[in-house]
């Protein structure tokens, strides 16, 4: 014992103590789970029944400096998700359902399952090197088979798709296709991106991946 507690004793005093202060937990961070039926049900869809087992839900709106899944994840955000950072969602063939906005700085699809209820607001580019992966966006699937330019509900200055299941590539740029086929596409990237063998155009993908990630321009000039 100090001899300043001794002391107070001693006189029938006792110092106030300091009452400690609990850390308060992020409301962000509070999750539940449930069954895939219910999560259907609260996304007004049929996303999780055949797949998984229970859904992670957080309630709260969701704020990330990023988002990296390195394995299967079966998630539903009730009240939108913002990632500050990079969203790179994996080959995993996870299921990600956002109730309301989706904003992050950039996004690779991957081979997941992306549904976006509002809008998709991505600050600089989305990109998808895979075989499979989905993205739907305000109720309207972006089927990149079609070659047409992404619903009103994706807000983002460069789609780089290049679906491997099916030999479709789409590049788009402010809204607009401007290269619907490797070809096409490979007069606008720099060199680095892409190389022929016996006379077949053939993309890079990592390079392109690997460049768009960080912000790094991937076209000969300003388009």
């Amino acid at each position: 014992m100090s001899f300043e507690k001794s002391f107070l004793k001693k006189l029938g005093l006792t110092k106030p103590s300091v009452p400690t202060k609990k850390p308060v937990a992020d409301p962000s961070n509070q999750t539940a789970k449930l069954s895939p039926q219910e999560a259907d049900r609260l996304s007004r869809g049929k996303w999780f029944c055949k797949y998984a087992k229970e859904v992670e839900v957080f309630a709260k709106p969701v704020t990330r400096p990023e988002l990296v899944l390195n394995s299967v994840a079966y998630t539903l955000y009730k009240e939108g998700l913002t990632v500050k950072g990079s969203m790179r969602l994996g080959t995993a063939h996870s299921i990600l359902v956002i109730l309301g906005d989706l904003r992050a700085s950039r996004l690779d699809i991957g081979d997941a399952v992306l549904v976006v209820s509002g809008q998709l607001y991505i600050d600089e580019s989305v990109a998808h090197f895979a075989n499979e992966g989905l993205l739907v966006a305000g109720g309207i699937e972006w089927n990149k088979a079609t070659r047409k330019a992404p619903p009103d509900a994706i807000h983002c200055p460069l789609i780089f798709w290049d679906d491997r299941s099916n030999a479709k590539t789409l590049l788009v740029r402010d809204g607009k296709v401007i290269g619907r086929s490797k070809e096409e596409i490979a007069r606008l990237l720099k060199q680095a991106f892409w190389e022929t063998d016996m006379d077949e155009v053939i993309l890079k993908p990592k390079a392109i991946k690997e460049a768009l990630a960080v912000g790094n321009p991937i076209f000969q000039t300003p388009i």
